[in-house]
């Protein structure tokens, strides 16, 4: 969990990427995936780790299509998704889905 909140630190400090609030890639508005996928790290630390079914599914969701649009990003905004998928990989690995 500390090094879930390391890099969540991290990543609030770290500056959206100048230019791409509210781009569309592939029908994916970066300025909404970044706070959906960013609610569930909040949501996760919050609870000291736990996330609902619903939002583990969500959060799946996210991951594969982050994963999907950070290679088509201009070069500028790639660290910075590529760190928030980063940390919602490790948020999936780390909890579990409810039964």
């Amino acid at each position: 969990m500390e090094q879930i909140k390391k890099l969540w630190e991290q990543h609030e400090q770290a500056s959206f990427p100048a230019g791409h609030r509210n781009k569309t890639i592939e029908g994916v508005n970066l300025t909404l995936i970044d706070t959906e996928l960013s609610g569930f790290v909040l949501t996760f630390i919050s609870t000291g780790g736990s996330l609902g079914a619903r939002q583990h599914i969500a959060l799946e969701k996210g991951i594969s299509t982050l994963t999907k649009i950070i290679p088509q990003l201009e070069d500028d905004a790639k660290p910075y998704f590529q760190h928030l998928l980063d940390l919602c990989k490790k948020i999936l690995k780390e909890s579990h889905p409810p039964k």
